[in-house]
């Protein structure tokens, strides 16, 4: 049939074909054209004329449209005939030459079948997806993007639907796994993790499904036996009200125990030689006192003004080992080696008042026995009565020190000892603590540029035309950024609990009074539309702080007392003051609030340690690690007593200002 035929007689629906908007070609098994409409000629940039070939017949809708991939005209082929059999073809996507000498992207679609004309035909609309087709590329391509950018993330991501199909997958994930994204995405969570594990983890995705958002540290064994720690956050995706999914990220924290772990080793073991060390310098310094006090022994003689000996008890000959004969007549100097800036001489007697005086002289030296054995001995003069002849005598009673003098060098030693060692382990904790620091410091910091461009190429998705308003991708879209300003709020706080461990306060007198008043006055204008009743005492004391550290502290826990008693009817909020230990003072904030269950909170003053749900109560889980960490540069103690449901009372204990904090 010639083409050129179809148009008369015209029927009503023949004149709507030829005239749609889409393009109509009518072919039989051979591909072979056997009518087309107005639009279809527009597009290919042909004439009705130029769809008959020189024998009157259709030409073939292959050269017509110059489909050059022989891949396509077999598609094409296998379409035609599926229809012809009575099986609907799925629709078909092939490039033809058209208008603007150019290829366009059609859509194939199988209309009605003729199976009574001489030759079966079967009516075929094509509607131009070029641009459609383009934005699906452009819209792939950006989610590529989008991949690559979360697959440079250390953090392993994913995504699970309802019933546990993998929908998204990073590098990082898929890599744990020994699979790429590709490979993992469509899986079932059975399919991907081993029994055991799976088994371990069920319950608490059925909790995670119910709402609740999880995390936890895990350790793992791999195939290689090595012991790993994961850091593991499970957090519920709600479509409204119901859960439809979960995101799953998991991090490698196996360093991070490593250094945890080695700091705890080094403390203990600190901890265990300062105690040894203390126990064997306490019995030494018993064994040896013992031992002096036993061996102590005591004499005494009698020398003239000269230091000449004129009597010699048996005391004196068994203190020195020397017999009566041998001293009796000799000089003092003899008995003694002076290595002291006052000699053991007769000037050292005969400078010694009368009689009647209560002055004693007294001086170390060194005693000789005989063979020139030495003794450490304290020495005592004292004036005795004149004899017959009117001499002046003196006393001189000899204590043998030499096991205290021992005693005492071998606790300056051992002291010596025990205060090196005790030094070099406080260096090397202050070093692991610093290295902590600036670990942490470089991990906040690195990160933010990477946060950065995350959030910097979701701004540029959401502002395309590439995600439509209505389209789910949108959701994971504004997903993405939500986590990226979380995650940077988290490496802020990292930060400044970095610095705070580092930053000297800057001491002075604080009045208290006047922070509280500052700190709830702002508080109150900016929850202006909530019922608070608030009881602030009115004296309060002045205490010895940094006042920008104190006003930070102050604002965090007030802070935490609004949130918790957002949905807490009759909100109470108390700050007070009382007594604490000598020189210092407790200030109490109390709330009635939500309150938690303290003997589940383990780690309360840890970083990024929270209590309650983020569906519930905002926030990071920074307030009361920060505000712990400022307490303690302050020499201060923080304590927290709470119960689930009936609040929570935080209380600070810090220095007072007196003279001595002052001179401090």
């Amino acid at each position: 049939m010639n083409p050129s035929d179809t148009l008369v007689p015209e029927t009503p629906a023949d004149k709507l074909a030829r005239y749609s908007a889409c393009g109509i070609i009518e072919l039989d098994a051979s591909l072979r054209v056997v009518a087309i409409n107005a639009p279809l000629l527009d597009w290919l940039n042909i004439e009705a004329k130029d769809c008959v070939g020189p024998d009157g017949a259709g030409v073939s809708f292959v050269e017509l449209a110059r489909i050059n991939d022989e891949e396509c005209v077999q598609r094409l082929r296998k379409f035609v005939a599926s229809a012809l059999a009575g099986i609907p073809p799925a629709a078909l996507h092939i490039r033809l030459w058209g208008k603007g000498r150019s290829f366009i992207t059609a859509r194939l679609l199988a209309g009605e079948v003729d199976l009574q004309a001489p030759v079966p035909t079967v009516n075929v609309s094509i509607i131009d997806a070029t641009e459609e087709m383009d934005t699906i590329r452009e819209l792939k391509a950006k989610i590529a993007f989008l991949q690559g950018t979360v697959d440079r993330s250390p953090s392993a991501l994913a995504y699970f639907d309802a019933d546990l199909v993998c929908r998204f997958s990073n590098r990082a994930h898929s890599a744990r796994y020994g699979r790429v994204p590709a490979g993992v995405v469509g899986l079932h969570l059975e399919d991907i993790l081993s029994p055991a594990l799976l088994k371990d983890l069920l319950p608490r995705i059925a909790r995670v499904l119910s709402g609740e958002s999880l995390s936890f540290e895990a350790e793992r064994q791999g195939d290689n036996g090595e012991h790993k720690f994961f850091s593991v956050r499970l957090t519920p995706d709600f479509d409204g009200a119901h859960v439809v999914g979960f995101f799953a990220e998991h991090n490698d924290i196996t360093d991070r125990k490593m250094t945890e772990d080695l700091v705890f080793v080094a403390n203990q073991e600190l901890e265990e030689q300062y105690q040894r060390k203390a126990l064997e310098c306490r019995q030494q310094a018993e064994q040896l006192a013992h031992l002096a006090l036993e061996a102590r022994d005591r004499a005494q003689f009698v020398v003239d003004a000269d230091g000449t000996i004129v009597a010699w008890p048996p005391g004196a000959a068994r203190l020195f080992d020397r017999s009566e004969a041998a001293c009796l007549g000799r000089n003092i100097e003899e008995l003694f080696v002076s290595e002291r800036s006052t000699p053991l001489n007769g000037d050292l007697i005969r400078r010694l008042p009368p009689e009647d005086s209560e002055t004693v002289a007294r001086v170390s030296a060194w005693g000789l026995r005989s063979g020139d054995r030495r003794f450490w001995a304290d020495c005592s003069f004292a004036p005795l009565s004149c004899g017959a002849d009117e001499r002046r005598l003196f006393s001189c009673v000899v204590h043998d020190l030499t096991e205290s003098g021992l005693l005492e060098g071998m606790l300056r030693s051992q002291g010596r000892s025990l205060q090196d060692e005790v030094q070099k382990q406080a260096a090397l904790l202050s070093r692991i603590n610093e290295d902590f620091d600036n670990f942490s410091y470089l991990v906040g910091h690195d990160f933010r540029a990477p946060l950065r461009h995350i959030k910097g190429y979701v701004q540029l998705l959401k502002e395309s035309e590439v995600v439509a308003a209505s389209s789910p991708d949108l959701r994971y879209v504004d997903d993405i950024d939500r986590l990226a300003s979380k995650m940077g709020g988290m490496v802020d706080a990292l930060l400044e609990y970095t610095r705070l461990g580092s930053e000297t306060p800057a001491f002075a007198k604080v009045d208290v009074g006047q922070l509280i008043k500052a700190t709830v006055g702002q508080f109150k204008a900016q929850h202006s539309n909530r019922l608070i009743h608030w009881e602030v005492e009115p004296e309060m004391p002045q205490v010895r702080g940094d006042p920008a550290l104190l006003g930070e502290m102050f604002s965090r826990l007030v802070d935490n007392a609004v949130k918790f008693t957002a949905k807490t009817a009759g909100a109470t909020i108390q700050v007070g003051v009382r007594e604490g230990s000598p020189g210092r003072c407790v200030i109490f904030i109390k709330d009635n609030g939500a309150g938690f269950d303290a003997a589940q909170a383990p780690n309360l003053y840890l970083l990024f340690q929270r209590q309650h749900h983020t569906m519930d109560f905002p926030g990071l889980g920074t307030g009361l690690a920060i505000s712990q960490r400022i307490a303690q540069k302050h020499g201060g103690t923080i304590e927290c007593v709470a119960k689930r449901d009936e609040g929570c009372t935080v209380y600070l204990e810090i220095p007072l200002w007196t003279q001595q904090t002052a001179a401090a």
